[in-house]
């Protein structure tokens, strides 16, 4: 499936109309087009300029990201790494407190560390996405629907282990 990530909105502390009431914005980046495209459908489309990848921290083939690098320097493009906090076993997933007071208490920061160390390496321009969709509340993830200030706390501690090892990645919010 595709998706757009837009261009970031600039608003300078002295921007402003006439009056002084309405912002003027600006756009710091232009729209990008980029794909999250296992099968390769996308694998040709000279539009798209970000590769996606998802991929769990635990039980998990790390060997792949080099392959993921390549690839996305073969096409021009960048890569936009979702760090998922749990496994893809539905047998071994754990309960949303125990993962939220794990995380919080550093039991996972070797995982991300694992990660963010090839991350580190790759020569395309990263950015990764931890523990996406927070706010959504159908139970899907282990890692949505905590307190906001819990939240917080954690992506700003798994932020923080990554850029030791990936100073260079950049970190979005979603």
């Amino acid at each position: 499936s595709a998706f757009i990530v837009g261009g970031c909105i600039v608003l300078p502390a002295s921007a402003g109309s006439p009056s002084g009431t309405d912002p003027v914005q600006t756009s710091s980046a232009a729209s990008a087009f980029g794909s999250y495209d296992p099968y390769g459908d996308f694998s040709n489309d000279k539009s798209a300029s970000i590769e996606e990848l998802f991929l769990p921290w635990e039980d998990v083939d790390l060997s792949t990201l080099p392959l993921a690098d390549a690839y996305a320097l073969q096409r021009g493009r960048s890569l936009l790494i979702t760090i998922e906090p749990w496994t893809w076993s539905k047998d071994w997933r754990i309960t949303p407190p125990e993962l939220r007071n794990g995380i919080l208490g550093g039991k996972y920061d070797a995982n991300m560390q694992a990660i963010c160390n090839l991350v580190g390496q790759m020569k395309s321009p990263v950015t990764i996405r931890w523990a996406q969709e927070m706010e959504d509340t159908n139970g899907r993830f282990t890692w949505a629907n905590w307190a906001p200030k819990d939240w917080i706390a954690a992506y700003k501690r798994e932020v923080d282990v990554c850029r030791k090892a990936a100073p260079a990645a950049k970190y979005m919010w979603s």
